[in-house]
């Protein structure tokens, strides 16, 4: 090594890359001139067969020895050539006394550039004015080596090719490992890895350490409800930074996951739209008498020249076929504040119609030849606020909704009320019945019970209680003269066996998360429900009709509605005619702020299959 006197000459720096130092790079030390004359000075390496390898990231300064013959006390100097791209600084000392000196080359800690080991130099020549027009020395050449290490990235992960529907919900999770894979001497280093994606189809991506160079990556696609229908493709690229820093890529091909993802457009419905309704519908039900529905209705129709709303309560008919409809106004039977039409029941053969309103019942008898001269007539109750209620042979059930808890039998012909006080529940019961059995059953929601009652005499009798399985929150589906018994839950008893569990409606593979409506088909095989998700915690959702096998409630078919006039239609009740043709009421579109819907359709349905 070495020995230097500790009093130096130090030079000015003034550096020039090469498109400012009008030289030759390439020419070599030994043959170099200098700029307007021969060389004063003579620069020479001490060991010209010494190399110099500088490891990018690894290696600190790289120091180099020359020899001159120095005489000034005052000189610039300047370096050019390849290996600019590799370093930061270039510093020189020299002793004019043992004409000798040496030059540290300050390397970049990173260089943006692919693995490999790079034969690069920098020329080195003296000046004697500031700006290095001319040279006072020859070139002296400095050759290295810069040394980018190979880092690998390896991925056990495969291509992700997945398909759903467009009213899936679920996130699709998909795991695998990462490893990166570094050189001898580059263990230490940290090298950090981080996948770049886009957010089209990924929802989340989550990566850590799982030890030393391996890393866990978790993966999870949007639902088919976000991403929608069509073939989506995307990849992730994972690829690797040295220290963590992003301005520091590893440069090298990432390993890359193709992603494919198809989510298949639910098929629509064709509707035959009959009925466009503005009114709204509490309650409604089918008459096979005259073809047609009737819908109980109370709503606030538009303020007065006094500003209060006006409350019309009335029952409508409207004809399937025949395009006939016919109003029942109960405002004219009570004082507007006793009247509240929300649930209407029909007996079995369309002709009667029963309408509780607050505390009384109203029977409409129907004349199928002139409705006009329908019979109409208000039995007063003892209490208050009724179930929907139920017409069994000359009967009406119905339970009292406040207390005492109470299940009053009517006839229709006498108007007599009789009734049974027994523990009903504070949820307002469903009655559905058992014709040939002569039995009325009612579901206790809070309990999950069935309460049977006999009522082949006038005055209902408690048989028993029944546990089901159900859930607390599960509600009964309406579905008369069935040996079944839906819940929106979809778990589904069978009547006949006293109530045991006949089993659990597929929720379409956890999209959908309740059944609101229900009936069977004309192939006894199928039932077809309204099945719904809540999308957002607004109250938002999603509705479908959907075809379910009764022998093993799996899916067959699901199905959207189409828009109306560009609005969108929801599924809102089910129901069959006399011949078997399936029926829908849907709503449309919405009021700014007002979740009630512009208006109803009432359409015939036909599936596309049909």
């Amino acid at each position: 090594m070495k020995t230097y006197l500790t009093s130096y000459y130090f030079i000015f720096l003034s550096v020039f890359f090469l498109s400012g130092c009008g030289g030759d790079s390439s020419s070599s030390s030994s043959s170099s001139s200098s700029k307007g004359g021969d060389s004063v000075v003579k620069l020479t390496l001490d060991n010209p067969n010494e190399d110099h390898v500088i490891k990018m990231l690894l290696s600190g300064d790289e120091v180099i020895y020359f020899n001159h013959n120095i005489q000034a006390d005052r000189i610039y100097y300047q370096y050019q050539g390849d290996g600019l791209k590799f370093i930061n600084s270039l510093d020189v000392s020299y002793s004019s006394d043992w004409n000798d000196g040496k030059i540290t080359i300050n390397p970049k800690e990173y260089v943006g550039m692919p693995a490999g080991e790079y034969d690069t130099f920098v020329d080195f020549a003296l000046c004697d004015k500031q700006g290095c027009n001319e040279y006072i020395s020859n070139k002296m050449r400095i050759n290295f080596k810069y040394v980018i290490p190979d880092i690998k990235i390896k991925s056990d992960a495969k291509p992700i090719k997945t398909s759903t529907n467009d009213v899936d919900s679920r996130n699709h999770n998909y795991f695998n490992y990462v490893t990166i894979e570094a050189p001898e001497g580059y263990k230490d280093v940290f090298i950090d890895f981080k996948p770049e994606y886009s957010r089209d189809i990924i929802s989340f991506l989550s990566y850590g350490i799982e030890y030393d160079d391996k890393y866990h990556v978790e993966i999870e696609l949007k639902s088919g409800v976000e991403v929608g229908p069509g073939i989506h493709q995307d990849t992730i690229s994972y690829k690797a930074y040295y220290n963590g820093n992003e301005s520091m890529p590893v440069i090298t091909n990432p390993f890359v996951v193709d992603m494919e993802y198809t989510v298949k457009e639910t098929p629509y419905l064709k509707l035959e739209k009959v009925r466009k309704l503005k009114h709204d519908i509490k309650d409604f039900a089918y008459l096979p008498s005259i073809n047609a529905i009737a819908i109980a209705s109370s709503y606030k129709s538009e303020c007065n020249e006094y500003g209060f709303y006006h409350e019309q309560d009335s029952v409508y008919l409207y004809g399937l076929e025949d395009g006939q409809s016919y109003e029942f106004d109960f405002d004219n039977k009570k004082p507007s504040y006793d009247v509240d039409v929300n649930k209407i029941a029909t007996s079995s053969d369309g002709l009667l119609i029963a309408v509780p309103h607050y505390s009384s019942l109203g029977i409409i008898e129907l004349n199928i030849d002139d409705l006009s001269l329908s019979k109409i007539t208000d039995i007063d109750l003892p209490h208050q606020y009724y179930g929907k209620p139920i017409i069994l042979n000359d009967y009406v059930y119905t339970n009292v909704e406040s207390y005492p808890k109470t299940l009053l039998s009517i006839d229709v012909n006498s108007h007599e009320v009789y009734a049974l006080e027994h523990d009903l529940s504070i949820d307002k019961n469903l009655f559905f019945s058992n014709v040939e059995r002569k039995e009325l059953y009612s579901f206790y929601t809070n309990k999950g019970e069935i309460h049977s009652y006999d009522v082949s005499n006038k005055v209902p009798t408690f048989l028993k209680t029944t546990l089901v399985s159900s859930d607390i929150d599960c509600k009964p589906l309406e579905l008369s003269d069935s040996s079944k018994l839906y819940t929106s839950c979809g778990e589904v008893f069978d009547v006949d066996l006293d109530f045991n569990k006949y089993g659990q409606i597929s929720f379409e593979d956890g999209s959908f998360d309740n059944v609101s409506d229900i009936i069977e088909s004309v192939k006894s095989e199928e039932v077809i429900a309204i099945i719904n998700r809540r999308s957002n915690n607004l109250g938002d959702y999603e509705s479908r009709v959907s075809v379910i096998s009764l022998s093993d409630l799996g899916l067959k078919g699901r199905y959207q509605l189409p828009l109306d006039d560009g609005k969108k239609q929801y599924p809102e009740s089910l129901f069959k005619d006399k011949k078997g043709n399936v029926w829908i009421i849907s709503s449309v579109g919405k009021y700014k702020g007002d979740p009630k819907p512009e208006y109803f359709n009432v359409s015939k349905v036909s599936f596309p299959a049909e």
